[in-house]
């Protein structure tokens, strides 16, 4: 009996690498999509995206680990050193992307000592990790 578990499990967990392809490659198919309407209409006139819209392209790695990071909290139901390694990246990422945009490099240096020192909290609390819990 405990081998039709585990063949079962492991049914469940090919059918769930395969729909989480699936979702990403919907995902980025959305997103280069979307990147082309907005191209075509700044192109067209309709839509100024102004002098650093090449930032919108830092943003892409961003959306991709914020998916990740929503994707494994649901499969796992608790954050995950995993997580929070995808929510610092979308959030490193997605500073970038705002500083690009906005041409706001000063604030890089603090944003920086701000997110290493976060992640470092979040190993701290990670009994995986070594850390208290």
């Amino acid at each position: 009996m405990s081998e039709n578990n585990t063949m079962y499990r492991e049914a469940d967990r090919r059918k769930g690498d395969i729909m989480d392809q699936a979702g990403t490659r919907v995902t980025t198919a959305l997103v280069l999509i979307g990147l082309g309407i907005v191209f075509l209409l700044n192109q067209a006139g309709i839509l100024e995206l102004g002098g650093n819209w090449w930032a919108l392209f830092i943003a892409i790695p961003a959306v991709g680990m914020l998916y990740n990071a929503y994707r494994t909290y649901t499969r796992d139901g608790r954050m995950t050193p995993e997580v929070g390694s995808s929510l610092m990246g979308a959030i490193i990422f997605g500073g970038v992307t705002l500083m690009a945009w906005f041409d706001a490099w000063e604030w890089f240096l603090p944003f920086i000592l701000i997110g290493i020192g976060v992640s470092m909290f979040m190993g701290w609390r990670n009994p995986e990790r070594g850390g208290q819990s």
